[in-house]
């Protein structure tokens, strides 16, 4: 045996330089099939252009590694090892949140790691095993063949430095200020990222996706009358009768408490499923001193964040480039928002969050805003948990703390994000029994999970308005859902299913847009008029908080009431018009110039540095 061994070994020597040659040309093939297959695509079924770019940017990376490690055998196990990681970090950021890695995800890492270790990861799957063996394979042939190295030369670096910065720069423009992509058939799916990034190839489409990174100036952008169209185009008076018999009878400013509760949506807008019991009952039947619908949010699953910003701000996910994260890469000092216009009328404000305050770079973003004073996890004594996650009784708790510690000459507004409800949803009985079942679907575990969750949600809201009715100061509630649940995608198939319609195809942009969909709800405890909404969006809410209480409001907020009468809804993907029909942002409508000003608006407030008119976004104190 040991014979045999030998002579195999001395055979395979005559051929070392062969086969390390060979195994370096390939491993960018290597990758390229081993990422795809990790995230569920076929190389073989990608179009030749779809193909080549992806093998151009591979090569290129291995091209840098060869170029720094002069190895072989190291430029083929570091980079054979480096895509296989960023493929099963794919693969399951994309099974989580049902959306793939985007570039701007690598400013997200701090957060994604802080909860990457509440999920359960499916390692046996054999979109995982598969790749990993090939893998094994070609670590052991590097590792047992003989390694080359290439000399060090001062010429040759200066060449390849040469090389690599004109193939970089050439590629640079072509990918970012021409339309070459586009022109070969490479087009970013903004609706569904993961359909777009099978279509594509991961790292042609993570490329792709990059090139969003960049605001540019909308067109004919005029600083100076930005808004006018929109405001002039009936009486401007009429935008402050939006509602009607409102706090017309308080002469006291109320609290304002907003709550945006993890993952709390419904997944029955889609299509109906039975359970054992009401998941939310108290929320759902809401309807005294009650302001009630459904809004659409710019996020599935995750980004919690950007539903936060588009509620505080009144500005929509919609302008803004792919897989954005505005609290990490446009909130970079103070702006006008719902806090800041509160400050300005004598109003303290307080930011809740049971959890890490670094996440999402909220502990910056909320000096920035204008919160005096920010509570997240560490400031909680003895809360009690559902799973990991702290409950919202105790989240709610703090609320009650917070209003019992206020000052009696000032109205208090706390912003509470809830944490409860957190994915993922694999908790055992042990740890979490679900007493919701789905009594017409099979396996379920995650959605009865969450319903579960929801429902304890439902009762701890029931519990903090019954307390707040008691309390003699006017208080005015909003609370909302951030997204809808990142449960089991075999549920989200059968709901889909029963729509007439399929998850892995939602052409229909309403079809699309109930994923995007949450319940908001606006209640008082004195009179204000009961009112069913329909469908609103995240980017409206905090402007008719401000009406309902009848406070101040921007003109930047007075805008918004005025598009909502021609655009009642709005997010990521597209809107629904006055006339209830459902348009993408790059077909032509009755309200594609009401569209395009308040996009002209968005980017006077957060990149016109130099003609910002901060007036716009504030009131007087």
């Amino acid at each position: 045996m040991k014979n045999i061994l030998y002579n195999l070994k001395e055979n395979f020597k005559r051929y070392d330089f062969k086969i390390a040659t060979i195994l370096l040309c390939l491993s960018p093939l290597i990758s390229f099939w081993s990422i795809e297959m990790l995230q569920g695509g076929n190389i073989f079924k990608l179009n030749i252009n779809a193909i080549l770019a992806n093998i151009f940017c591979y090569v290129f990376v291995y091209g840098i590694l060869f170029a720094l490690i002069k190895s072989t055998r190291y430029t083929t196990i570091i980079g054979n090892i480096l895509f296989f990681i960023i493929g099963v970090s794919n693969h399951f950021v994309a099974e989580f949140r049902n959306t793939p890695i985007l570039p701007s995800d690598l400013r997200s890492f701090k957060t994604a790691a802080s909860v990457a270790g509440n999920f359960t990861y499916n390692f046996l799957d054999y979109k995982i095993i598969v790749p990993f063996i090939v893998l094994l394979l070609v670590l052991v042939i590097s590792i047992f063949n003989k390694n080359y190295t290439w000399k060090n030369s001062l010429k040759r670096n200066l060449a390849l430095v040469a090389v690599f910065l004109v193939v970089g720069t050439t590629s640079a423009v072509t990918v970012y200020k021409t339309d070459f992509l586009k022109n070969i058939g490479l087009t970013v799916n903004l609706w569904e990222q993961n359909v777009g990034y099978r279509e594509n190839g991961f790292f042609a489409s993570f490329i792709n996706n990059s090139k969003f990174l960049i605001v540019e100036k909308p067109e004919n952008y005029d600083p100076n009358t930005i808004g006018q169209t929109v405001l002039a185009s009936s009486d401007s008076d009429k935008t402050m009768e939006v509602f009607s018999n409102n706090v017309t009878t308080q002469s006291k400013k109320p609290n304002i408490i907003a709550i945006m509760n993890e993952s709390f949506g419904d997944p029955s807008v889609i299509a109906d499923f039975k359970t054992n019991e009401d998941y939310m009952p108290f929320i759902r039947n809401m309807s005294e001193n009650t302001i009630k619908g459904n809004m659409l949010v710019s996020v599935f699953g995750g980004n919690t964040c950007n539903s936060e910003f588009e509620f505080l701000t009144g500005n929509s996910m919609a302008f803004l480039p792919a897989g954005s994260i505005p609290y990490q890469q446009y909130v970079t000092k103070p702006m006008g928002n719902l806090t800041s216009i509160l400050n300005e009328q004598g109003y303290e404000s307080t930011a809740i969050h049971p959890y890490p305050g670094t996440g999402w770079n909220r502990n910056t973003v909320y000096k920035d805003f204008g919160f005096s004073e920010f509570y997240d996890s560490e400031d909680f004594v003895d809360p009690s948990y559902y799973r990991c996650y702290i409950s919202d009784e105790s989240s709610y708790d703090k609320i009650k703390e917070v209003l019992e510690d206020k000052s009696d000459d000032k109205p208090k507004f706390i912003f509470n994000v809830t944490i409860q409800n957190h994915g993922g949803y694999n908790f055992g009985e042990d740890v979490f029994e679900s007493d919701v079942k789905i009594t017409d679907m099979k396996n379920t575990t995650q959605a009865n999970q969450f319903l579960s969750l929801a429902k304890r949600s439902d009762e701890a809201f029931k519990n903090l308005l019954t307390y707040l009715q008691g309390i003699d100061e006017p208080t005015i509630v909003v609370f909302f859902g951030d997204h809808m649940p990142p449960i089991e995608q075999k549920f989200y198939e059968e709901i889909y299913t029963r729509r007439g319609t399929s998850l892995f195809s939602l052409d229909n942009l309403e079809d699309l847009q109930t994923k995007f969909t949450v319940p908001f709800r606006i209640w008082a405890n004195y009179d204000i008029e009961e009112q069913d909404l329909g469908t609103i969006s995240a980017n409206y809410l905090s402007s008719i908080l401000l009406n309902t209480a009848n406070l101040e409001m921007s003109d930047y907020n007075k805008f918004l009431l005025k598009l909502r009468e021609e655009i009642p809804a709005m997010n990521v993907n597209g809107y629904i018009g006055a006339d209830g029909k459902y348009y993408k942002y790059d077909e032509e409508s009755p309200y594609s110039d009401d569209i395009k000003e308040y996009e002209k608006y968005q980017y006077n407030n957060l990149f016109d540095k130099s003609h910002k008119d901060e007036e716009k976004f504030n009131v007087s104190k």
